[in-house]
């Protein structure tokens, strides 16, 4: 171990043996480039420290799934993955988020905005609105900013208040402790999921959306919704007796293709 940790002679404030470490700061006061704690004081902090770098790691990989969801409804219009990311875990939010979306179709209608659109996002935005004369698009952005510190505002505090916090899939957040590489890992990913679709036979059709495995099956009543459930999906949908789709949000595409893959086709 370092002496980072570990160098009992050198204290919080630099000073070694009295006189200040070369590696600090001449000035007075508390070290400015790292601190050198007892070996007793690592061991006492050392799962703070642990827990710090884990939740580290967590929030680079929410920010990644975040950052996608938010790529796919700027430009597409689709904005099941940012729903399907807390309407699980917060339902409330859900219901807040279905009023404001109800309020901003009233609140363009009384504006006179006039913006047609096939998916609703940034490029039907300047076809239909910027483009067209008499849309009125410039209410949009205007709007824009007061809902995004509304919702900012409440969803943070709603949050924080019931200590909800937007995770990562298990699967994801484990350390690679089985020693399985990436391929076999989602090798053995979606052979649950066809185990929980009913087995080979029972599957016709696998496709996918941007958010969600679109599965066509042969007999409905022996799907296995709990085993689907333990693959980390954020939802399970039957529209049809034949026709089930499993909700994993951004992820989908690579689930999907391993799917497939072991089907064979």
């Amino acid at each position: 171990m370092s002496d980072f940790f570990l160098n009992k002679e050198v204290d919080a404030y630099g000073r070694q043996n009295g006189k200040r470490h070369p590696k600090h700061s001449s000035k007075g006061g508390p070290f400015t480039e790292r601190r050198i704690l007892p070996e007793q004081e690592y061991i006492k902090h050392e799962p703070e420290y642990r827990c710090k770098g884990k939740n580290n790691q967590k929030k680079k990989k929410v920010k990644a799934l975040m950052i996608a969801g938010v790529a796919a409804s700027f430009v597409s219009g689709i904005t099941e993955p940012m729903e399907f990311s807390f309407m699980f875990i917060a339902p409330m939010l859900f219901l807040f988020h279905s009023i404001m979306g109800g309020i901003s179709f009233m609140l363009m209608s009384v504006l006179g905005v006039i913006v047609g659109n096939t998916g609703g996002g940034i490029i039907d935005f300047f076809i239909w609105g910027v483009f067209q004369p008499g849309s009125h698009w410039y209410w949009i952005p205007i709007v824009g900013v007061f809902y995004a510190v509304i919702y900012y505002v409440v969803f943070k505090w709603y949050l924080s208040r019931k200590n909800i916090s937007i995770d990562v899939a298990a699967d994801e957040e484990e350390d690679d402790a089985t020693g399985l590489s990436v391929d076999e890992k989602m090798k053995n990913l979606a052979t649950t999921i066809i185990d929980g679709l009913g087995g080979f036979d029972n599957i016709e059709v696998v496709n996918n959306c941007i958010s969600r495995l679109r599965v066509d099956v042969k007999d409905m009543s022996i799907v296995n919704e709990e085993e689907l459930k333990k693959t980390g999906c954020l939802g399970i949908v039957k529209p049809s007796e034949s026709h089930i789709q499993v909700i994993y949000g951004p992820k989908v595409e690579k689930i999907a293709d391993a799917v497939r893959a072991v089907l064979k086709y």
